[in-house]
């Protein structure tokens, strides 16, 4: 392998040369394309993924760059040009936060694969890779990196993306994480397999990004709409009233269920309720967020709110005894939360209340 850096004037070009077989001349139109093989038998005979070129492409387009590709039975030459600019520091730009986007984590142990993937993700998504499924775990057990969806592989080393996802879905605060599998697998029983343990969705490789882009989309909006009917005034219905079937309603509806039967307890707290639930108050601070948007203090304390308006509805009690009964024990303080809350204070809402 030979690397060539030449500078003439403004014109920089990068120049990476093998000694290979070189590509065949029908096969050179075609270097460049996403997931192309050759179909010569000394060629295809070699493990690949057909995105490396492609890669280079994509990534010289972003940048400006050109490439070009020159190859004959004595080897292949790939030669990258760009302008050279010299750019004050006053004149760059801040990179764009990524704090507003979706996480993806990608777990895939082909380098060039991954890397691919998060080339076409990362506009839209908050990327990470990882070459296993003990990787993803551990990265997502140390809290460091908890997706939104997860992209993986089926067969890796050391744990394959089955046996990954069985992990993930014993856990609480992973269980409902969508996930797509890639596989080069298409059997009739191994799917059943995928869907059994909890696999969302599968593509076969070789893959049409533009529908994985879909895909990935669609189990999102799923998701989003699944947890928009758990949002706080839905779930501060009577529990009883609710009707439980997928684990993220079971466990938000065994959370709401606590803190009413607590609710008279002004020293209920966020560690006694993580005691009750027997999940880690991180873990559980994690997942009434994700599922509410609220704080568990923060959630607490507006089903104490939610049930005080239906005590005032009834008119049976007085504002001093329904703020007892939900928990407060300062005038001033419950008040102010039921003013956040409804916008009027609590007289004002029980006088005002046909």
């Amino acid at each position: 392998m030979e690397l060539r850096l030449k500078g003439i004037g403004p014109d920089v070009k990068l120049v990476v040369r093998d000694t290979g077989i070189g590509i065949a001349p029908e096969d050179l139109p075609y270097v460049f394309s996403k997931f192309y093989r050759s179909s010569l038998k000394e060629v295809s005979a070699v493990q690949g993924t057909g995105v490396g070129l492609y890669l280079v492409k994509s990534y010289c387009e972003q940048l400006g760059w050109t490439v070009d590709i020159a190859s004959d039975q004595n080897g292949t030459a790939v030669t990258l040009s760009w302008k050279h600019d010299h750019v004050n520091d006053e004149d760059a730009t801040d990179s764009i936060p990524v704090g507003a986007k979706r996480k993806l984590l990608i777990v895939e142990d082909n380098a060039e694969l991954a890397d691919f993937l998060r080339n076409a993700m990362q506009p839209h998504y908050d990327c990470r890779i990882v070459s296993d499924g003990s990787e993803g775990l551990r990265l997502i057990d140390g809290h460091s990196f908890v997706p939104d969806i997860i992209l993986t592989d089926a067969m890796m080393p050391n744990m394959g993306g089955i046996e990954m996802v069985k992990k993930l879905r014993q856990n609480i605060v992973t269980a409902t994480i969508p996930i797509i599998l890639l596989t080069a697998q298409n059997d009739e029983l191994i799917r059943r397999e995928w869907v059994a343990v909890g696999i969302d969705a599968y593509m076969a490789k070789p893959f049409d990004l533009d529908l994985l882009q879909i895909q990935l989309l669609q189990l999102l909006d799923r998701k989003d709409k699944i947890v928009a009917q758990l949002r706080i005034d839905e779930i501060s219905k009577p529990t009883e009233a609710i009707a439980v079937h997928s684990p993220d309603e079971k466990f938000l509806t065994n959370v709401t269920r606590l803190i009413e039967e607590n609710l008279d307890d002004s020293e209920f707290s966020v560690q006694r309720l993580s005691e009750l639930t027997d999940v880690a108050a991180r873990q559980l601070h994690r997942k009434i967020k994700q599922l509410t948007g609220y704080t568990p203090v923060e959630y607490i304390r507006s089903i104490r709110i939610k049930k005080a308006a239906l005590l005032l509805q009834q008119k049976k009690f007085t504002v001093s005894e329904v703020m007892y009964m939900v928990g407060f024990s300062n005038a001033s303080y419950f008040s102010k939360c039921f003013q956040s809350e409804f916008g009027m204070s609590p007289k004002v809402y029980m006088e005002g209340y046909l």
